[in-house]
């Protein structure tokens, strides 16, 4: 992260970070209304939504650029496949990572090679703005409007892959139900 701070600015940096773990949330909202999830896991693939931007943008100047493509791609697939198992929110991290790309278009600065180039980089900008506006305008309608939070049964595999009967229960439950004795003590 200081290494696009130092390219960027701090503040840029705190605005797609923040931008991104609320677009994370949004979407986890939306999918998984009825558990819990915190951490910082959407506002850094927010980040990896700006390094995916910032490489593409800067394609030309990048020593080995399909390489760097492909480690970046290899890394969040990796990442996304950690979130396949359970208490790691993929909901979040899908949803920061569009934030994030969508974020990076309108924050960070770029170098332009004529006019051309300034109007192409012009049109990104301008359609990035009605886009993550429209993202969190429609995440919160959909999370304050769901008829009921169940509506996508087969996209909790999005999320974690039951590999055994109680591979994927909540969290609470689990902790409630180990906390409750299953025998009564001996006197």
């Amino acid at each position: 992260m200081w290494k696009i701070e130092t390219r960027i600015s701090w503040l840029r940096v705190t605005l797609i970070y923040v931008l991104s773990g609320i677009g994370g949330y949004v979407v986890s909202g939306i999918f998984e209304a009825t558990s819990l999830s915190v951490g910082g896991s959407g506002s850094l693939f927010g980040l990896f939504g700006v390094l995916l931007v910032e490489l593409l943008q800067g394609w030309r100047w990048v020593r080995r650029p399909c390489v760097e493509l492909l480690k970046l791609c290899i890394f969040i697939i990796f990442m996304l496949a950690l979130g396949l198992l359970p208490y790691i929110d993929n909901y979040s991290q899908i949803g920061g990572f569009l934030v994030g790309i969508l974020s990076s278009f309108i924050f960070i600065p770029y170098i332009t090679l004529g006019k051309w180039d300034r109007a192409k980089k012009l049109c990104l900008i301008l359609t990035a703005v009605p886009l993550i506006l429209a993202f969190f305008l429609v995440g919160f309608v959909v999370f304050y409007n769901l008829p009921y939070p169940d509506f996508c049964p087969s996209c909790s595999y999005i999320n974690c892959v039951p590999i055994t009967r109680t591979f994927c229960d909540d969290f609470i439950t689990n902790v409630v139900s180990s906390a409750v004795p299953t025998q009564p003590p001996q006197t």
